[in-house]
């Protein structure tokens, strides 16, 4: 989705579906940390990777965490 034109200076992306809003900004000085990363929490995950590899994606699955599969 289109940033306000105020806000698209200073770069990033805007993504919306739905009810979910996921809002990227730049920050020049940004380190990552080592062990940290969002996550989203899906209904239907096998439709989501299903999706992903439609459009020539292809999820990596990772270790069961806290009784959730996660990819």
């Amino acid at each position: 989705m289109p940033k306000p034109p105020h806000l698209a200076t200073r770069g990033g992306a805007w993504f919306e579906r739905g009810g979910v809003k996921v809002h990227l900004g730049v920050d020049p000085d940004f380190r990552p940390a080592r062990k940290a990363h969002a996550g989203l929490l899906v209904d239907d995950l096998r439709a989501l990777t299903d999706a992903l590899r439609g459009a020539g994606h292809e999820p990596v699955d990772g270790e069961p965490l806290d009784g959730f599969r996660h990819v």
